[in-house]
């Protein structure tokens, strides 16, 4: 008897954890993202993204909204955070922010460091439940060459 409840016991809590782990998608199976994190500084949330290139990707252009499809998040308390305005969004490349057209250049297998600065966010805020980035690659057809990051279950960590 103490076997199964410890079993259902272990069942349980590992579906929670697995349940609540980042799930990252990068829309091209050429290009890796890894979150490194989420960080709350004030009412600022930064989120690092190592963005991996291993096709012939020459460089990607991140969308802000301004005339393309827009970046957008959403907390856990049902706040819609939306690019196209930097008072809400803005990104960084190499320690270059860029409130328009955020442009990285990527040699193939050489990892570049994407910051997301998310700006007025909500202070009950535990996570960002979806985070959908828009981007472009390689050519100036941006039509045939969108794809989306998505990342889902993100911790904001507070201090």
């Amino acid at each position: 008897m103490k076997r199964l409840i410890f079993a259902v016991i272990l069942l349980i809590s590992c579906s929670l954890f697995a349940g609540a782990q980042v799930k990252v998608s990068s829309g091209s199976p050429s290009i890796d993202v890894v979150v490194k994190r989420a960080i709350a500084d004030g009412d600022d949330v930064i989120i690092d993204l190592i963005v991996t290139s291993h096709g012939g990707w020459r460089k990607i252009i991140i969308s802000t909204g301004y005339m393309y499809p827009s970046s957008r998040l959403y907390d856990d308390e049902g706040t819609l955070y939306q690019s196209g305005n930097s008072k809400i969004m803005t990104f960084e490349v190499d320690g270059y922010r860029n409130y328009y057209f955020p442009e990285m250049v990527i040699e193939r297998d050489v990892p570049r460091k994407l910051r997301v600065i998310v700006k007025n966010v909500n202070e009950y805020a535990t996570e960002f439940t979806k985070a959908y980035f828009h981007y472009y690659a390689d050519r100036v057809d941006f039509v045939e060459n969108e794809h989306i990051i998505t990342i889902k279950n993100l911790p904001i960590t507070r201090n």
